[in-house]
């Protein structure tokens, strides 16, 4: 589940582009999709942006990522959880 905002794609939603104004899901709670069968350990999110870390250690984040905050190698926004590239080059460094 996820609480907060719907712009930039935060909450998973595909009209990312509504304005915050207009955002109307604020404060409700929501499934995340594309997260079916994957066991969460943690969740942190900013008001943009958030991030999950699963049971087997896998960091995931979507949202508004214009300025590589989500750690997805672009600067681009997501909507649904993405696998983040520092946490796999971080992986095979060890």
């Amino acid at each position: 589940m996820q609480l907060g905002g719907s712009h930039h794609g935060a909450l998973s939603n595909p009209q990312k582009e509504i304005s915050v104004n207009q955002d109307l899901d604020e404060g409700q709670v929501k499934e995340i999709s594309g997260l079916d069968w994957i066991k969460v350990a943690g969740v942190a999110s900013g008001s943009e942006h958030s991030v999950i870390t699963t049971e087997n250690g896998v960091i995931m984040t979507w949202g508004w990522g214009e300025h590589g905050q989500l750690g997805l190698g672009d600067t681009c926004d997501h909507t649904c959880p993405q696998v983040s590239v520092h946490a796999i080059k971080n992986e095979h460094s060890s």
